[in-house]
């Protein structure tokens, strides 16, 4: 799901003009995120997050917007993983 489609299902039944004006935008705007897939300024995205009090909508923003941040960060938890293995593996070797 499109990031414009989760404000929107998120907005539910309040009124389109209503939202914008809550989070400082205009309701074309608005429009634009939700229908056209317009994807939002940082801070536009940012005070839709506190609106809706839901910091995993920066996540998706950020997935959306720079896809190989989201490459880049599975990358490193994999070698995170990988080293925290080793240092288990090489601590345990120590104890024999």
């Amino acid at each position: 799901m499109k990031i414009g489609e989760k404000i929107k299902k998120l907005r539910g039944k309040q009124k389109a003009y209503e939202f914008a004006h809550d989070i400082g935008i205009t309701p074309p705007y608005l429009s634009e995120i939700e229908t056209k897939g317009k994807i939002p300024s940082l801070e536009v995205m940012r005070r839709i997050a506190l609106y809706f009090d839901d910091i995993f909508l920066l996540e998706d923003y950020i997935a959306e917007k720079y896809p190989e941040v989201l490459k880049i960060q599975k990358e490193i938890v994999k070698h995170i993983e990988i080293w925290d293995n080793e240092a288990d593996n090489h601590r345990k070797s120590l104890k024999e």
